[in-house]
C-alpha cells in the first residue's frame, strides 16, 4: 500500500511510475546517505560539491532538484537556501520506508513537484518492545551505530532511536579542480527520532512524529583553507484521522521543518523555517474515489 495520490492505495492499482524500498533493501545497500540509494534507481542522478555529506542535490528524470518535492511522514523538506531538500541531512539509518513517485505530480502536492516526489517514513512501532542496535564499518574510518527501541501496548503505539556517524573521507575533488585542496574531505553526523501514536477508538487515531539531526562535512573551496558544511535540521508533525465509515475519511495534520546551513571559515549562514497545514477528505461513492484538499503553507528564509 502506497500514498503516491496522499490516500493508502494499493500499489498495483496505481497508474503512475512508483518505486517503493523497504527497510530490507535499505539495510542490504551499504549506502550511507538517502541520495546514495536514491542514484541506484533508474531516472534519477546525485550531485555534490564534494564528497559523501557535502551539498547534495536530486535530479528526478533530469529535472532540476527544486522541482522534486520531498515529505518525511508528511511534512514537507526543503531549503530556501541550496533550492531543494537538505538530503545530506536526512539519516537513512531512521528510514523505514521511501516511496518514489517519477513524473508530475504538481496536481496533488503543489508547484514544486514538476518532476516527482519523494515520501521518506520512519519507524512505527508494533507488538511487544524490541530493543535494536546496529554498527556497520567501512573504508575511510566509516563507523555509523544506531540504538532504538518499538513497540506497542493497548492503543498506543511507540519508536524512539538514536544514530552517529563519522568518516575521515577523501579528497574529493580532482587537482585541476577550482579551489582544489587535497585534504580528506570527512563528515560527522547525530541524529534523534521518535515517533508515537495513539488510537483514541477504532475509528479515530493521532500521531506525532520527530526527527532531529546534526551534521559536519568538509569540502573544497580553497586551496589553504579548511572548508566546513554546518547543517541542521528539525521536523516535527501532528496528525489526526477519522474514519467516519468505511466510504469516508478525513485526516488533518500539522508540519513545522527548520534547518539551518552554514560554512566556515569563510562564513555564510542561512534559516529556512518551512510551516505546512493540510485538511484531506476522501469520500468514495462505489468504484468512484473523490478527495478534497485544503493546504496552506509558508516559508520563511
Amino acid at each position: 500500500v502506497v500514498t503516491a495520490t496522499r490516500a493508502p492505495q494499493p500499489l498495483p492499482e496505481v497508474l503512475a511510475d512508483v518505486t517503493v524500498i523497504d527497510r530490507t533493501t535499505i539495510e542490504q545497500s551499504g549506502a550511507v546517505g538517502v541520495a546514495d540509494l536514491l542514484a541506484r534507481q533508474p531516472g534519477i542522478e546525485i550531485g555534490r560539491n564534494g564528497g559523501p555529506g557535502t551539498n547534495t542535490s536530486v535530479f528526478i528524470r533530469g529535472a532540476e532538484t527544486r522541482f522534486t518535492a520531498v515529505y518525511l511522514d508528511g511534512v514537507r523538506l526543503d531549503s530556501q537556501s541550496t533550492g531543494g531538500a537538505t538530503w545530506e541531512s536526512i539519516p537513512l539509518s531512521q528510514i523505514e520506508r521511501i516511496e518514489i513517485l517519477r513524473g508530475p505530480a504538481a496536481a496533488v502536492y503543489g508547484s514544486d513537484a514538476v518532476a516527482g516526489v519523494v515520501q521518506l517514513f520512519t519507524r512505527r512501532g508494533k507488538g511487544a518492545a524490541r530493543p535494536t542496535a546496529a554498527l556497520t564499518v567501512g573504508s575511510y574510518r566509516t563507523a555509523q551505530a544506531q540504538v532504538g527501541v518499538s513497540g506497542s501496548a493497548d492503543a498506543l503505539d511507540y519508536s524512539l532511536s538514536a544514530g552517529h556517524g563519522r568518516s575521515d573521507g577523501f579528497d574529493a575533488r580532482t587537482e585541476a579542480a577550482a579551489g582544489h585542496n587535497p585534504d580528506k574531505d570527512g563528515w560527522q553526523r547525530s541524529s534523534l527520532q521518535g515517533r508515537v501514536g495513539f488510537q483514541l477508538n477504532p475509528a479515530h487515531r493521532d500521531d506525532a512524529s520527530l526527527l532531529a539531526t546534526k551534521l559536519r562535512s568538509g569540502y573544497d573551496s580553497s586551496p589553504t583553507a579548511d572548508d566546513q558544511n554546518r547543517h541542521t535540521l528539525r521536523t516535527g508533525s501532528l496528525a489526526w484521522e477519522g474514519r467516519w465509515s468505511a466510504e469516508s475519511t478525513t485526516r488533518a495534520q500539522w508540519g513545522q521543518t527548520q534547518s539551518t546551513y552554514e560554512t566556515q571559515p569563510s562564513f555564510y549562514r542561512t534559516e529556512t523555517t518551512l510551516k505546512n497545514t493540510t485538511l484531506q477528505h476522501e469520500q468514495r461513492f462505489g468504484t468512484q474515489v473523490f478527495t478534497g484538499l485544503l493546504e496552506r503553507r509558508e516559508d520563511e528564509l
